[in-house]
């Protein structure tokens, strides 16, 4: 492992956003992690994990980069990266958020980290492949953190109430009790 955590050496060299993002992706790239996990690279990681640890949406005014951090921020930031290298841990399950088809989803370890193909599916309305126009129900079976479930229900409200064609039926069915709570709390937060 390279670099040091000690957030106090690192607050006292590093002030900007920017400083912070650039540390980050030098720490990812001497430690080797590995990415997959809504990321495919250092930088895209560093940014993801340094405006989530700020509170920032990822497409925020990039004259934010210029910001210099209060001291709890980078605290954080730090804490966040050291997780990241030393345990190996992905950044969804350190910042609690996963994004899936455009969506935002609050997960945590009980749950896998959504990350399938569908998302790509569901945010081309499925074309070529199918006309969701004419589409009435939707079943989705072991529906995990129930990302597919919602981003259909987000993309397709049709399939969730009633409609001159009939009444919306989409069903999904979920196995496991544990992700109920995620599930929820992402529900909730649409």
């Amino acid at each position: 492992m390279f670099y040091s955590f000690k957030s106090s050496e690192i607050g006292a060299q590093l002030e900007t956003v920017m400083d912070y993002i650039r540390w980050c992706v030098s720490v990812f790239q001497a430690n080797d992690i590995y990415y997959g996990h809504g990321t495919d690279n250092a930088w895209d990681e560093a940014v993801a994990l340094v405006l989530q640890a700020l509170f920032l949406p990822i497409d925020c005014d990039p004259r934010v980069m210029g910001a210099k951090l209060l001291e709890i921020e980078k605290q954080r930031i730090v804490a966040w990266v050291e997780k990241r290298v030393t345990q190996r841990m992905p950044l969804p399950y350190i910042t609690g958020n996963a994004l899936f088809a455009g969506l935002l989803f609050q997960i945590d370890q009980r749950v896998l980290i959504p990350r399938s193909p569908i998302a790509e599916l569901i945010e081309s309305e499925f074309s070529p492949h199918i006309d969701m126009n004419q589409t009435h129900s939707v079943l989705e079976l072991c529906t995990g953190s129930g990302c597919i479930a919602i981003a259909l229900a987000a993309y397709f409200p049709h399939l969730f109430r009633s409609t001159r064609c009939g009444s919306g039926r989409s069903t999904f069915l979920c196995w496991s009790p544990w992700n109920f709570p995620s599930i929820r709390s992402s529900c909730c937060a649409r």
